[in-house]
């Protein structure tokens, strides 16, 4: 019998360290913050007001699932809806705003997994599916297999 083994790892530290990073480098290229806030687990509840108060909304990457799920909980869609902001996004971010999200398996166990659920609703921004990264990962193993040619085009 398999046993299918992935781990998802929501680090706040990682988080804060990367939209730091963000922060700064928008900052390198003339841009100039008011305030930079970030919206996770740490200040879900306040998810209307930290929307609200930005004219940005940044959907940065992560692992595609795990985004997703979070952006369910908070009703992200929703709320994006019934605001006028500018999205800028990116790798998972990305992939989370077409209708209907394709999540390639990235995680070690994913592609071997029966349950591991491949397509789920999106944010509906746009129609369009992406994989990013594409030239990094073009010859990408996972579980022993070519990544696009063993699991992404036969799914």
């Amino acid at each position: 019998m398999l046993k299918f083994e992935y781990r998802i790892y929501t680090s706040f530290n990682w988080t804060s360290k990367f939209a730091e990073e963000m922060k700064t480098c928008f900052f390198n290229s003339g841009f100039k913050f008011k305030n930079f806030k970030v919206l996770d687990n740490r200040n879900a509840k306040e998810k209307s007001e930290l929307i609200s108060e930005v004219e940005v909304v940044i959907l940065a990457g992560g692992h595609v699932p795990t985004q997703n799920i979070f952006f369910q909980q908070i009703n992200l869609k929703n709320e994006l809806k019934t605001s006028n902001k500018i999205i800028i996004d990116f790798s998972a971010g990305s992939m989370n705003c077409s209708e209907e999200v394709y999540a390639q398996p990235e995680l070690r166990g994913e592609s071997l997994d029966p349950n591991y659920k491949k397509f789920f609703k999106g944010l509906g921004i746009t129609k369009s599916q992406i994989l990013p990264h594409y030239n990094l990962i073009k010859n990408e193993y996972l579980d022993g297999k070519r990544l696009f040619e063993e699991i992404t085009y036969t799914n």
